[in-house]
């Protein structure tokens, strides 16, 4: 089979079909040429071109662009469908079709949009063959009424961060329209709380302000923020004036025990008893941050011994190296301890290690 081929303006490429399969012929220009009926010898292939669709307008709403294009006649039977892409890629939303799922249609509308500067083309799709417009047509958005907020700067998923003290977060809440582009008029002051308090910790922020903070662009910014409490799984909340839709963003994250500071008798000793006996209960001593929390990470040694009381008498435990032991978890436990070395008194213990500050107990009674 000959096949002679007359040279075409604008094209890009040349289409040949074989037995009814179109095959593709590659020549230089702007649009597309095929071959649309069989034939043998010299001027005896009929063809066509699929020309380039031309985008004619881009009106912008907000988020949304909605778009119309002139319609592209089909270089031989069939029909021409068309898809948009947006910004290189395929929509966020809209009704632009798809490369796997063109629309007949010659007006769309692409949504889900961002502020700012966006592009787009619509391409012509035949049979297997596609044209595609040039330049995108370029179009700016800017951000809707605001409705909402959201958090674009918070804690990470799971992540652990220590109590008040040792531990700070900073904080940003956005507010956004309905397509959450960034409403950079706002102006509303948002206040930031606990949302999820596993602990009943407390929420505080260094910036001025504190918790309640003016946005500036359309963000709300907090620094040097804590929470009092350990406790796993706390999340954020925050409101605005004007009401705005609360955040639905908010991770969960865990505050942990800051830096040690202090003994505290987590049980006190409790005797009544008897001289060189057994106290009714043994005292516990944990190490705890300047909150209250527990240093469960705390392997350090604790000294117990008395503080006050009549001369004389002698405190003794059965941990081995008493008085000095190690804490296991950040609690040191002491057993059976008594007073000896005299028959009756009203005493106290305290409970030490450097750089801590003392732990002092309430009264051990000895009697007789």
């Amino acid at each position: 089979m000959s096949h002679r081929v007359r040279r075409l303006r604008r094209v890009r490429r040349i289409g040949l079909f074989v037995f009814g399969i179109p095959l593709l012929l590659g020549v230089s220009g702007l649009a597309y040429a095929y071959f649309t009926s069989q034939g043998g010898g010299a001027g005896a292939v009929a063809t066509g071109s699929l020309a380039i669709p031309v985008m004619n307008t881009a009106t912008p709403g907000a988020g949304t662009v909605a778009l119309t294009w002139g319609s592209v006649p089909p270089p031989a039977t069939g029909s021409v469908n068309y898809f948009v892409t947006a910004n290189g890629a395929t929509p966020p939303g809209g009704t632009c079709g798809t490369s796997g799922s063109p629309i007949a249609a010659t007006t769309c509308t692409v949504t889900g949009l961002s502020a700012g500067s966006n592009s787009f083309t619509v391409t012509a799709a035949w049979n297997s063959f596609t044209s595609t417009s040039a330049p995108p047509t370029l179009v700016t958005l800017t951000s809707g009424a605001a409705t909402k907020l959201a958090f674009s700067t918070q804690p990470t998923v799971g992540q652990n961060i220590q109590a008040t003290g040792t531990g700070t977060f900073p904080v940003s809440v956005t507010v956004q329209d309905a397509n959450a582009n960034t409403v950079t008029t706002a102006t509303n002051a948002v206040t930031l709380a606990i949302g999820i308090n596993p602990s009943a910790g407390v929420l505080a922020c260094t910036n001025t302000g504190g918790l309640t903070v003016n946005a500036a662009s359309g963000v709300a910014n907090f620094t040097g923020c804590s929470i009092t409490k350990a406790g796993t799984g706390y999340t954020l909340a925050a409101t605005s004036s004007p009401v705005l839709t609360p955040p639905v963003n908010a991770n969960a994250f865990t505050i942990t025990a800051g830096a040690a500071s202090q003994l505290v008798f987590s049980t006190p000793p409790f005797g009544n008893v008897g001289e060189a006996t057994n106290f009714t209960t043994s005292p516990v001593v944990s190490v705890e941050d300047a909150n209250a929390n527990v240093v469960t990470s705390d392997t350090g040694t604790v000294t117990l011994a008395i503080a006050s009381g009549p001369a004389g008498a002698s405190l003794s435990c059965s941990n081995p190296g008493f008085p000095t032991i190690a804490a296991v978890a950040g609690v040191a436990t002491f057993t059976n301890c008594q007073i000896g070395g005299t028959l009756i008194g009203t005493f106290t213990l305290q409970a030490t290690r450097s750089g801590l500050t003392t732990a002092t107990s309430i009264p051990v009674v000895i009697i007789l």
